[in-house]
């Protein structure tokens, strides 16, 4: 009888070990994880913020009366918002964001969550508004 106590003990105590290993590499594949979508979502962002940025010099260097409907890139997973203001572009998800700067501080506020806008040159003012 003692043998077949042994047995479900040393089997028990292996159990646990087994789960113990199991939860830290659960923890530890988490971690990566998430802090890959971290990086994953603040690339998009830059991107997206570039891309903006890129389109709204362009159309400012072109001249008056120049227009462009841009279509940004979704961001999987997550919501973002978009401001342009001053000479800066922003875009902002969670609790963090990213800037790109501008040719020109001659720009329209505009602030929202977009994945299509027009970018125009109406009177040497950049008016970035929903398409």
């Amino acid at each position: 009888m003692n043998t077949k106590a042994q047995i479900s003990v040393e089997f028990l105590i292996s159990i646990i070990l087994v789960m113990l290993l199991f939860g830290f590499a659960l923890f530890f594949y988490t971690e990566k994880n998430t802090e890959f979508i971290n990086v994953q979502q603040t690339s998009e962002a830059q991107g997206t913020a570039q891309k903006l940025a890129r389109t709204i010099n362009e159309i400012h260097s072109a001249g008056n009366g120049v227009e462009t409907k841009l279509y940004l890139n979704e961001i999987q997973g997550f919501d973002f918002n978009i401001e342009v203001s001053q000479n800066k572009v922003r875009v902002y998800w969670k609790d963090n964001f990213t800037s790109y700067a501008l040719t020109t501080k001659n720009t329209q506020y505009f602030y929202g969550e977009a994945s299509t806008v027009w970018v125009k040159n109406e009177n040497n003012r950049i008016v970035v508004k929903y398409a």
